[in-house]
């Protein structure tokens, strides 16, 4: 008998079904929902199989619509959020405290750029998704941009400023994880939603830059294991660079575990966008999505298929992303 492991078909199934799901609704009008006050929290029936919403809408078809917020934003804040991961913890682990050196120059034009960062992100964006004024924006952060060019410039002209200093990367790094670990995401994100308008997009990233820190914290993990492996030291002694050194044997095989960590992350965030539709942050009465559906049953107690039937999808979705996540953990392992 053969100890090559396999997957099971019923997580594959269910999450292919719920992905041809979400492109068929993205691309066919007809499977959105319509507003029928006259039609408000009908019981399941003839005509409406899952019954009707607090608005009128057909479940079936709002759940089927809802579907395209819940994995959208989930898929991909886990994909932005796990590679800013791999790129932190995988750099951060190869480099350590002491393989990168750079001059005084480049520590003041990287603060400036860190700055200018913290700018953009804690008042210019919320400035710019409030008002609409993107194209100021845009002048702004060019303006900016330009500045931080001839500062660089400026400071080539400094020869006491070209001497080079160790950059503590690693140390530097977890202590950006511990501070990314402690913030509560749901708090962030309602605090954040008093500020700017909370849509796809804006959800999308605030998500992803709170959820980045499990998968750094992996892919270090595995990095600091690989590149005490002897053939990494070999590539060394036979000249190749360190960049080479990192993007053709390090990185890898470091990022072997990458794919189990995306499918318990993807759930996680589907349960938290569920969360936040449930509790109306971020969410006109209007928007479709799992939690919004749900949301529902707090007006109506007596509509239980308001609660029922998106929570089943919630729940068939999550330990089916589980499920695939342990199969491609054990085939990792069994390498």
């Amino acid at each position: 008998m053969s100890n090559r492991p396999t997957f099971r078909w019923w997580p594959l199934a269910i999450l292919g079904a719920i992905l041809i799901v979400v492109v068929f609704t993205w691309f066919f009008e007809e499977l959105k929902p319509a507003l029928r006050l006259d039609m408000r929290s009908l019981p399941p029936g003839a005509g409406h199989w899952l019954g009707t919403d607090t608005l009128g809408r057909d479940v079936w078809l709002a759940i089927l619509a809802g579907s395209q917020r819940s994995i959208l934003v989930s898929i991909g804040a886990a994909l932005i959020g796990g590679s800013i991961g791999v790129g932190f913890g995988s750099v951060a682990a190869f480099f350590g405290n002491d393989r990168l050196r750079f001059t005084i120059r480049t520590y003041l034009t990287g603060l400036l750029l860190l700055l200018i960062a913290v700018y953009f992100a804690a008042v210019l964006w919320p400035t710019v998704s409030s008002t609409g004024q993107v194209l100021a924006g845009a002048l702004i952060v060019l303006l900016l941009v330009v500045s931080v060019v001839v500062t660089w410039w400026l400071l080539k002209r400094f020869g006491v400023l070209a001497g080079r200093m160790t950059f503590p990367l690693d140390t530097i790094t977890q202590r950006f994880i511990e501070v990314i670990s402690v913030i509560p995401r749901l708090y962030l994100i309602v605090a954040f939603a008093m500020i700017i308008p909370i849509n796809m997009f804006t959800l999308i990233v605030l998500f992803a830059v709170t959820s980045w820190d499990v998968m750094a914290r992996m892919v270090r993990a595995e990095m600091l294991k690989v590149r005490e492996i002897t053939y990494i030291e070999s590539a060394r002694v036979i000249g190749l660079s360190e960049s080479k050194v990192f993007f053709r044997h390090a990185l890898p095989n470091a990022i072997g575990p990458v794919a189990t960590q995306v499918c318990f992350t993807i759930s996680g965030l589907l349960i938290a966008e569920a969360t936040l539709s449930f509790i109306g942050v971020g969410v006109s009465p209007e928007t479709v999505s799992w939690g919004s559906i749900i949301h529902g049953y707090l007006e109506n107690l007596q509509a239980w298929w308001l609660a029922v039937f998106p929570g089943i999808c919630i729940y068939l979705t999550v330990i089916s992303l589980h499920a695939l996540g342990n199969d491609l953990d054990r085939m990792y392992h069994r390498k």
